[in-house]
Parts: C-alpha cells; sequence; structure tokens
C-alpha cells in the first residue's frame, strides 16, 4: 500500500501551526488514507466553456465516488 507522507500531512501532523491547519482544513487530517491518485473532494460549479469536444472527462458516477461536486457548466456558443 502507498502511503502518501507529503506537505499536506506535515502540515496537518508535524508544521507549528498543525493545530489551526487541522482546524482549518480537517479533511487533510486523513490524507494518508483519503482516495490516493484520485482528483478528490473539487467543485467544479458553475464554469462556463466553449469548443471542448468535452467539458470533463469523468462520469457523475465517478466524480460522485471522489467526492467531487460537478454541475452548472454551461457550454456557450461564442468564445
Amino acid at each position: 500500500m502507498f502511503v502518501f507522507a507529503g506537505a499536506a500531512e506535515w502540515m496537518v501532523t508535524k508544521a507549528p501551526g498543525a493545530a489551526e491547519w487541522r482546524e482549518k482544513f480537517p479533511e487533510v487530517g486523513n490524507i494518508s488514507a483519503d482516495r490516493l491518485g484520485q482528483p478528490a473532494h473539487n467543485t467544479i460549479v458553475g464554469n462556463s466553456y466553449c469548443k471542448c469536444k468535452e467539458f470533463i472527462d469523468a462520469t457523475q458516477a465517478e466524480s460522485d465516488a471522489w467526492g467531487s461536486t460537478v454541475g452548472d457548466n454551461d457550454q456557450v456558443g461564442a468564445c
């Protein structure tokens, strides 16, 4: 099993302000076991796009599994 030991984990465990970071970003406290390598916990809402074959190349089920929110993104005719 891969164990993430990067900056985000350090910020909530060993940094001088770790307690403040854990309070502000509680979801980062579990980063070493939470959807490693996946684009998790993103909010992609209210965007406009044009001249794209696809706005996002993930299904709604995949986005849901990642804990991400995708919606209300509109393709516009003129860029």
